[in-house]
């Protein structure tokens, strides 16, 4: 999700139930964000589903509304579809290092989980999508950035399953 920061540079977590939080940091933005709205890649329609550990690159630039230069990254609805069992898909631009965190967590077989993801792209104007287990793939893009957005790649700043406990109900 995209959320602002108050003014002490925090964002607040609550859960109906008592739930573990983790919160990953994948990009910032500060200006520059640019309406789109599009399919990029559904791997249900051109048989291309991914296979365990398998590497999608998505093109991003000149696809649904997103110019094909002076993009710097993007705003994107990712889902898992028909998974061969629990496990995620990762995000990234292709030509940096894998993230060790999750873009998109399905816990069963046959799921069918969607997870906006920021990401910038590369320099080929590219992002890649890794799934853990056997899975289709849809990637809808949102918006674009011309400038502001800063990458953090895969940064986990809270996971209450360590140290901290669980977030109580409210």
């Amino acid at each position: 999700m995209v959320v602002p920061v108050d003014a002490t540079g925090e964002v607040c977590v609550s859960s109906k139930v008592a739930s573990d939080v983790v919160v990953d940091v994948s990009a910032w933005f500060d200006s520059g964000l640019r309406s789109a709205v599009g399919r990029l890649v559904d791997t249900r329609v051109t048989g291309g589903r991914l296979g365990a550990r398998e590497v999608l690159r998505v093109p991003v630039l000149g696809v649904g509304g997103v110019p094909g230069s002076g993009v710097v990254g993007v705003a994107l609805n990712v889902t898992a579809v028909g998974t061969a069992g629990p496990g995620w898909l990762r995000v990234w631009p292709c030509g940096s290092v894998e993230p060790a965190t999750s873009s998109v967590n399905y816990a069963a077989a046959g799921a069918v989980e969607p997870n906006a993801v920021v990401v910038p792209v590369d320099a080929t104007g590219e992002v890649c999508v890794l799934s853990k287990v056997a899975s289709d793939v849809v990637v809808d893009v949102m918006a674009w950035f011309d400038g502001g957005l800063q990458g953090v790649p895969g940064a986990r700043i809270v996971d209450t399953r360590v140290g901290i406990g669980p977030v109580p109900a409210r």
